[in-house]
């Protein structure tokens, strides 16, 4: 639904002729139009989920969506949550995991980091193939630092 809401808010944005916005729901989706005011992309560092002094990844977005998707941190103790399930087995994900995918628009964006959470190690690697800038998956089990499941350039 957020990355929908998303889609939907920066066409009734590009449409009123605005060329440059950050659209946010929830920090885990974010949108943005066109580049920063004061040139190039957008920059965020996303943090890891239970300690934010760590940096899991730094990227600058222009006239892209993304959207982040853990197993862990303070959104998930949340009651009314769902836990992240593996669709073809029905069993939660218990893996400490985090994604993070860049994508044309927010309802990609947001189908792809959860997808890259409930996948299993081969699917999470064949979704991961070829976009090494654009999607992300960290083991948050790895010791200091968190390490990106291997990725594999274009």
């Amino acid at each position: 639904g957020k990355g929908i809401a998303l889609d939907r808010a920066t066409t009734v944005l590009r449409e009123a002729g605005v060329t440059s916005a950050l659209l946010t729901l929830g920090e885990s989706s974010i949108a943005v139009l066109g580049e920063h005011p004061l040139g190039g992309g957008w920059p965020f560092a996303i943090p890891h989920p239970e300690d934010p002094e760590v940096e899991l990844l730094a990227l600058e977005l222009a006239d892209k969506a993304l959207s982040i998707s853990a197993t862990v941190g303070a959104g998930t103790r949340a009651p009314e949550r769902a836990a992240i399930i593996r669709p073809h087995t029905r069993v939660p994900v218990g893996a400490p995991l985090c994604a993070v995918a860049v994508e044309s628009n927010g309802t990609r964006a947001e189908i792809m980091s959860t997808a890259l959470v409930a996948a299993d190690e081969d699917a999470a690697e064949r979704l991961l193939h070829g976009r090494s800038s654009s999607r992300f998956r960290f083991d948050l089990g790895a010791i200091d630092p968190p390490q990106r499941t291997r990725t594999f350039a274009a």
